[in-house]
Formats: C-alpha cells, structure tokens, sequence
C-alpha cells in the first residue's frame, strides 16, 4: 500500500469514495449489511452475529472467532484467550501474560519476553530475558506497519490486538468494535448509533471514524470503566455533581496526570429508540497536547487508576450531601459526613463509590491510624484513592471486606504524591473507643 503523490515521498495513500448519506465506503468490492457492518472490501468477506460482532473472516480461514458469555474473544482458529476477572488477558497463544489493563506487559511461554509501548500503547520493542531486542516496530498514525525488525511477537496498536497472524497488518480487534488499520475506520458502527454523536463536534458524526479522526493523540480501546453519575434531574446540577467526581479524580492523580482525565459522553440507543446518555472518565492520550508522557507512567497514582479506567468492569461515581443516608444491597445504611466521607460498595446492583460533598469540611484521621503517629490530612483525592483501591480489589474478584489492604496502599500513594515525607495510613478502621 505504498504510492507516490508528489514525485518524491513514499508512504500510504490509499484512494477511496464514501456515501455522504451513511458515511460507508463505496468503493468498488465494498459492501454492507443493513446493520451497517461490512461485508466485504474487495480482499476480504465478514459475518456478524446479531449483537454486531465479528464472526469470521473469509468464510471462516482467516478468522473465526467464538465468544464467551461476556462478549470476550476467548477462540479465534488455533489462538486461544484466557482472562482474569478483571477482564485482563492472562494467556494468549502460547504464552501467559502479566496484563498492565488491556496491553501486555510480560509475556512468557517458550522465552520472557517484555514489551515496550509507546504513549498510544503501541507496542514499539519486545526484549528477551537476557536484553536482546526481539521486535523493533514503527506505526503509520493509523496502525500500519512502517518497520519491522526481527520477530513479530507482539503486534498491540493504540492497545488493540491482531485479529489473528494472518491479517495483524490490517485489522486491530478490541471488546466492542474491530478496526482496519487499512482503512483507518472501524468495519462497523458505534453502537450508540446516530444520538451518540455531538451536535458540536463534527468529528463524532460519523459513525465509522476512530478517535476523532486523531489517531495520534487518542486511542479507544473499549469504552473507560470510572462512571460518573447524578442524582439530580435538572442537567445543569447533574453537570455539576460530575465535575465535582472528576475533580476528586484529579485531585488524587494530581496536577500533570490530571489534566488527562475528562468527561466522555456515550449514548446509547434500545430497541424502542430510547436514547439513554452516560459518562466515563477518559484519558487523553500523550495529555491534552498530544505530546506528554504515559497517563500511567506520570506518578504511582496514575498507575493505580490507569487500569481502572481501563478495565471492562464498571465503577460508578456519585456525590451525596453531608448526612444523607445511602443504602446497599445487603441492607447495611451509611451516612456520610466530615467524619466518614465515604463508601464503596453493591448500590442498586452496580457497584458505586459515593463521596460526600466536596465542599462538605473533612476531619482528620486521628494519630492512632497513621505512622509515624499524627493526625493525617483528609482530602478529596486521599477519599477517591481509598475508595478506588475498595473498587479495584472488587474489580479484581475479591469480596468488598478483602479490600482494605488495595484502599489503604492507594490511599498512601496519593498522600506520598503530595509530599514524599506525608505520614502513611496503616489501620483501615479505628480501634472501638479510640476515635472520637
């Protein structure tokens, strides 16, 4: 797929024509389901399941995939996919993988092998346990191949995997959706449909491009996993409640890696034409410039959250006034208050953080709970870290009351991003009759 327009420069420039109606390539060879999934391009034929899925790829020999009752990839011809419960690959082909959210971080099998990405996550080198160099890769903005050196072992693109060895040069596979590198598009549309476009934002009318037509600053993996919610039914205070979760978000990863987060609208539709919106915590990849480092590489914190948000489990956030009452669904009631401004747990089914009120004024932890023994600072962001570390162990497959150890490690990793000297929480629950 090389051409030369200007005489001089070699690179990709393939040549397509497009309906204005429906956005879909009407290239000769190209073609459609009513559904709007492809069905062809002229090289290859695809089939979908009723839920939008891809099934196969040329009848069956290039790709034929089965899913499992959580939608996961989990067979696809002689590739097979093991998770965790945090929906983090753990196995994949012939090797076993230590997941870092959706992209691998080692792989091991017949050799070690670690993976180096770039900010989008795409893999760029894969070194050996004793250093040398197996995969030395460059990407086109769009996900082609521009240099190969030494052994494919791992083809992740803007954290997408290969569909399978045979087509990794072209097609990138995620949860929801599967994407051409050729075409620089997914080969179905959002399942938002046309209401999750932005009036405001032409880039997010059609529903085949990917990420805004800036693959280099953002990537899409599958949708981020940190909900935020309201409880109010007039829109400008529901806007309100949201940014004041984000903020405690921000707050807890700081100034630089908090400038990564933002609200990221999804509207979804059901069979009625009921259009319902809701909103997660995204990350700009490289920050806002495009140009920064990892969101998760910027401190401890961001580490924490980074699979979090990338995770396909989902944690929802809501803000409660001080001395309102939420209750589980076990039945147990908490109040919140300056003095317990928080609580993690099953709400309605989902599983919800509320945080009190940020203006809501927070009392100290008493010296009896922190080393070495004086009273630690209580803010917004240490909230959200602890809470979030109840979450994660949650997300991970433990029981609510094996978290304390995840909530107390996050927690103290805010307070020591703040200041390096900060004393460290180490009891999770005060002794009976030692706090006031």
């Amino acid at each position: 797929m090389t051409c030369v327009l200007n005489g001089s420069t070699n690179g990709l420039c393939p040549q397509y024509t497009f309906s204005a109606a429906t956005n879909r390539i009407n290239t000769p060879g190209f073609a459609y389901d009513a559904a709007g999934d492809l069905t062809s391009d002229g090289t290859h034929s695809y089939t979908w399941d009723g839920e939008g899925r891809l099934l196969t790829m040329d009848g069956g020999t290039t790709a034929n995939i089965t899913y499992n009752a959580l939608g996961q990839m989990v067979h696809n011809l002689t590739f097979d996919t093991q998770y965790n419960a945090a929906g983090e690959r753990i196995y994949g082909g012939s090797y076993n993988i230590v997941p870092w959210g959706n992209v691998a971080l080692v792989k091991y099998g017949t050799a070690t092998l670690f993976v180096h990405g770039n900010v989008l996550q795409s893999t760029t080198d894969v070194t050996d346990q004793t250093g040398a160099e197996r995969q030395d890769q460059i990407f086109y903005p769009w996900g082609q191949s521009w240099i190969l050196h030494q052994l494919p072992d791992d083809g992740t693109y803007a954290t997408m995997l290969p569909l399978s060895t045979t087509t990794g040069e072209e097609t990138g596979s995620t949860p929801n959706r599967d994407y051409s590198k050729s075409y620089g598009r997914w080969l179905s549309p959002d399942p938002g449909g046309r209401r999750a476009a932005d009036p405001s934002d032409p880039q997010t009318w059609n529903m085949y491009t990917y990420v805004r037509n800036n693959p280099t600053t953002f990537v899409d993996p599958e949708g981020e996993s940190i909900e935020l919610t309201c409880s109010s039914s007039d829109l400008d205070a529901c806007a309100g409640e949201r940014n004041e979760e984000l903020q405690a978000l921000q707050q807890a990863v700081g100034t630089q890696a908090g400038s990564y987060l933002y609200e990221n609208p999804l509207t979804t539709t059901d069979a009625n034409g009921n259009s319902t919106t809701r909103y997660y915590v995204g990350i700009y990849s490289g920050g806002p410039s495009g140009n920064g480092p990892a969101f998760d590489q910027i401190n401890s914190v961001a580490g924490e959250l980074a699979p979090i948000i990338n995770d396909t489990k989902n944690v929802q956030m809501a803000v409660a006034s001080a001395g309102s009452t939420v209750t589980d669904d076990l039945g147990y009631n908490y109040t919140l208050s300056g003095r317990s401004p928080a609580v993690t747990g099953f709400f309605g089914g989902n599983l919800r953080t509320y945080i009190v009120d940020p203006s809501t004024p927070l009392q100290s932890l008493p010296a009896i709970m922190m080393w070495p023994s004086v009273s630690g600072s209580v803010t917004p962001g240490t909230v959200v870290g602890h809470e979030l570390g109840h979450a994660r162990g949650v997300m991970t497959g433990m029981m609510p009351s094996q978290t304390n150890p995840d909530s107390l490690r996050i927690e103290d990793k805010v307070r020591t991003r703040d200041n390096p000297n900060a004393p460290q929480r180490i009891i999770h629950d005060c002794p009976a009759g030692a706090c006031p």
